[in-house]
């Protein structure tokens, strides 16, 4: 946690749920939004995407709406994801 930070203090008292993914998840709905929705998204976004697709059963009927933030992605990585 880095010194002054709030977001941490903020998260405990607002996180419902807390949704642990695999690297495979990830790299999964990373694909989908590049091959589906034509994103490029950085990791931390396509892990959003990633944790809504596991718990998506128990969303069912309800609104939902997923940040989809930061393009930081170097274009050595975009080859490696790529492959």
């Amino acid at each position: 946690i880095e010194n002054d930070s709030i977001t941490f203090e903020i998260c405990q008292k607002m996180v419902d749920e807390w949704v642990c993914c695999t690297e495979e998840e990830i790299h999964s709905a990373w694909l989908h939004l590049v091959e589906e929705e034509r994103m490029i998204v950085e990791g931390s976004a396509a892990l959003a995407l990633a944790g809504y697709i596991k718990v998506r059963h128990k969303l069912k009927d309800q609104s939902v709406c997923i940040v989809l933030c930061g393009r930081n992605i170097t274009l050595e990585k975009l080859k490696y994801l790529l492959e």
